[in-house]
């Protein structure tokens, strides 16, 4: 039986948050949230607290998701604070992630920016005998801010793109 592979902390944040973004079934999208947050974590999203329900259904929200839909998401000057020693086999500690999401179905729905700050600690799994070892890891703190921008809300596009004009 072979080991799995243990990603590095940043590549494992990356790899997680994309498959949240990138799946197309309500099944994945579960699947993709719950190997990447714990049950018992601590959101704040926009300055406003929320539980893990509430924020993975905003999260979910954010596009509708079927067959055809797509998700490119890019990763730009992620950051990383260990709490483990160097030469831990399983890397943990906080994460700084800054991320744009972009969302079609067809042609272009909409993206997210974002600046999520977790905090990745080790769960308890139980493990069966025969079973391989699984990467135990999962997000206990979420502070993000993010912003939305989609075609049912063209003047919220429009409102940023003035206010750039303006500034310049």
């Amino acid at each position: 039986m072979s080991e799995p592979l243990i990603l590095a902390l940043i590549s494992w944040a990356e790899e997680r948050l994309t498959s949240i973004y990138t799946a197309n079934t309500k099944a994945a999208f579960d699947e993709a949230f719950d190997a990447f947050v714990d049950e018992k974590v601590q959101v704040v999203l926009n300055g406003e607290q929320l539980t893990r329900d509430e924020y993975k259904r905003r999260l979910y929200n954010e596009r509708q998701r079927n067959s055809s839909s797509a998700a490119n998401v890019k990763f730009n000057n992620n950051v990383v604070a260990f709490s483990t020693p160097s030469n831990a086999v399983i890397e943990l500690g906080s994460v700084g992630l800054f991320y744009v999401a972009t969302l079609s179905d067809g042609v272009l729905v909409g993206a997210v920016t974002s600046s999520m700050n977790i905090k990745v600690q080790r769960k308890e799994i139980p493990i069966k005998p025969g079973q391989p070892i699984q990467d135990n890891r999962k997000v206990t703190v979420i502070n993000q801010v993010a912003s939305v921008v989609d075609d049912a809300s063209p003047q919220i596009a429009h409102a940023s793109t003035t206010e750039a004009v303006d500034i310049v």
